[in-house]
């Protein structure tokens, strides 16, 4: 609905107004359809001529998905998070000045850069996305980011003006607001690290890419340690190999070649042993992706995986 066209409203939380504490359901149909890492979330002001000062606001904000659908939500915050929410950014952001209306559709301009990259997963029994944040700002400057309420908006709001802390919060059905989730690298992605499974003793699981660079060379690093590996700290920058952002998460116990494929995907398949004594230790891995033009060591890695043995 906000690719094509303005929407039918505005809404001043939460980057209009403050303190309080605001959550956004949004369907499982509007997010992606397969593994994605978010690196920002952002904003744009609707169609209306509006002005606002530059001023600084304080966040919390928190990402999970949620079995509640846009009908089913409830007045109460903590029902409505029916899955492990992760905290995406906590501290200050710097929202600037505006003057007149936006025109353009594709113009975020309030965003939220997040200390590190979080996974979205779609996930069949918790369909739906959940954000919450509690913004516990002081100082109020009047914005208006776009909106839709009625039949066409595809999620629902709960907000408690003034409380940040709040355990209840207004209720408003069918009222979303036109988010953007920021990702990069080729093709708008960062290749993502999954598994089909567990590693259950004596049965197979796999370890799965996504969103890498399309018909490429990969590498699967499995490692005993995600803090050390021999005298080297982990996590590991690998700026100095000319990959600057990207990290080895994992110590480099064994590597397993694949290609990806043409939609950049690959997966590796592992049986477990058949042995109890594995039960409840834990392995890591994560995936590196030959990607000549993302820098200029031509290389980017995926997030790290713990895997932790078990018999059921």
């Amino acid at each position: 609905v906000a690719r094509t066209r303005f929407l039918n409203t505005a809404n001043a939380w939460t980057f209009g107004s403050g303190p309080q504490r605001w959550q956004q359901q949004i369907n499982g149909s509007q997010m992606p359809k397969v593994p994605t890492q978010f690196l920002f979330m952002a904003e744009r002001d609707d169609s209306v001529a509006r002005t606002a000062a530059a001023n600084t606001m304080t966040f919390k904000i928190e990402f999970g998905n949620t079995a509640r659908t846009s009908s089913t939500m409830t007045s109460n915050y903590a029902s409505n998070r029916t899955s492990t929410m992760k905290v995406v950014f906590s501290g200050n952001v710097n929202l600037p000045a505006v003057s007149g209306g936006n025109s353009d559709i594709n113009k975020f301009i309030y965003l939220v850069p997040f200390k590190a990259p979080y996974l979205y997963i779609p996930d069949a029994r918790n369909a739906n996305f959940l954000i919450d944040i509690s913004n516990t700002t002081a100082r109020r400057v009047a914005r208006f980011p776009d909106a839709e309420s009625g039949a066409a908006a595809q999620g629902t709001r709960v907000y408690a003006n003034g409380n940040p802390t709040a355990l209840t919060g207004i209720l408003n059905k069918n009222h979303c607001m036109a988010i953007c989730f920021g990702t990069k690298g080729v093709g708008n992605a960062t290749p993502v690290h999954t598994a089909t499974g567990r590693p259950i003793i004596n049965k197979s699981f796999s370890l799965d890419l996504a969103a890498a660079r399309p018909s490429s060379g990969a590498a699967l690093i499995i490692g005993g340690s995600n803090t050390k590996w021999g005298i080297i700290n982990l996590p590991l920058s690998l700026a100095g190999l000319g990959a600057k952002g990207c990290f080895l998460y994992v110590s480099v116990d064994l590597i397993l070649s694949i290609p990806t494929s043409a939609t950049g995907s690959a997966s590796i398949a592992l049986t477990v042993p058949n042995n109890p004594a594995l039960i409840g230790l834990s392995i890591f891995s994560q995936y590196l992706v030959l990607d000549p033009p993302a820098n200029a060591g031509g290389l980017v890695t995926t997030n790290g995986l713990t895997l932790k043995f078990g018999d059921a």
